[in-house]
């Protein structure tokens, strides 16, 4: 497994005022923004129209427009991961221990190639 980092576009798309504040926000941000790059790069694979992809994970085409430009607006973490699902991708939580012992965890967004 291996972590795909924030990619320029993603962290483009956490607002600049969540940017500033850092802390927690910011890493769930770009969680949000890095599984808005997953649902995108898997929409493209699969070669779909965005009137089609829209169907297949229960949102109207205004929205999946907004999710392709990396506005996910409105969406939780939770609504995203369903639709990665719907889009036949694999999603895995995995709740670690922290070994360097620090106070709070972390969240992060993994990909593994198939």
């Amino acid at each position: 497994m291996r972590w795909t980092g924030p990619r320029r576009e993603d962290v483009r798309a956490v607002p600049d005022s969540v940017r500033q504040r850092g802390g927690r926000a910011l890493w769930q941000e770009l969680a949000k923004a890095q599984l808005v790059g997953h649902i995108r790069d898997a929409i493209k694979r699969r070669h779909v129209t965005q009137a089609e992809a829209a169907r297949r994970v229960g949102l109207d085409q205004p929205r999946i427009s907004a999710l392709m430009n990396g506005r996910p607006t409105g969406l939780s973490s939770s609504r995203l991961l369903r639709c990665l699902t719907m889009l036949g991708q694999e999603v895995d939580i995995v709740v670690m221990a922290d070994t360097k012992r620090r106070a709070r965890g972390r969240l992060r967004v993994i990909s593994r190639a198939a």
